[in-house]
């Protein structure tokens, strides 16, 4: 691990950047993509947003009012808060061609799908689901990403590109209280239980 890595920061990759860097490669994002991640403050929707950025794409991230300026510092170019009606925040953005789904809800999932045309809709959550036009793909995808995406994982966190976000630290006979935590607040970035 190098030197300018933190335990926590590194702690962050396993189930977070990897998950993101994963679900990057898995839809092939472009310069030229706009990308809407949904559950956006999150530990891996965090690593989403800055990943496609450093790619060039245009970051839409859906997440709760509260944290809208949160999206926006990490380098999301437009913000959806899930909280208000979809349709009219969605008239205001780009259009999306490709969606990376963190939340595994149905609900939204058919928002976006009835309000856009062409999409590619990939899940790190919900194994199946069906998009109601047929111009319209879904995948589902929770692989690897082998030693060179962890070492270029921490590489880039050594030198600034990618910033993990911790929002507290619990030790581990608080684990109850940090899972109600998890339920009750609308949390940016991971929660770590320290040993």
């Amino acid at each position: 691990m190098p030197d300018q890595v933190s335990i926590a920061d590194a702690t962050t990759i396993i189930g977070g950047a990897d998950a993101a860097l994963y679900a990057s490669n898995q839809i092939k994002v472009t310069a030229q993509d706009t990308v809407l991640i949904t559950g956006a403050a999150g530990g891996v929707g965090t690593y989403l947003i800055q990943l496609l950025v450093n790619e060039g794409a245009v970051v839409i991230a859906v997440g709760h009012s509260s944290n809208h300026q949160f999206l926006t510092d990490i380098g999301a170019k437009y913000v959806i808060n899930y909280d208000e009606p979809f349709a009219p925040q969605l008239m205001r953005v780009p259009i999306v061609d490709k969606v990376i789904d963190t939340v595994g809800s149905k609900t939204l999932l058919d928002g976006l799908s009835d309000y856009y045309e062409g999409l590619t809709i990939f899940s790190l959550s919900l194994t199946d689901y069906r998009p109601m036009k047929l111009n319209q793909s879904f995948s589902f995808g929770n692989g690897g990403i082998g030693l060179s995406g962890y070492h270029q994982l921490l590489l880039e966190l050594a030198s600034g590109r990618l910033k993990a976000y911790v929002h507290s630290q619990f030790d581990f006979n608080e684990v109850i209280e940090a899972q109600q935590m998890l339920k009750d607040t609308h949390v940016q970035g991971r929660v770590l239980l320290n040993y």
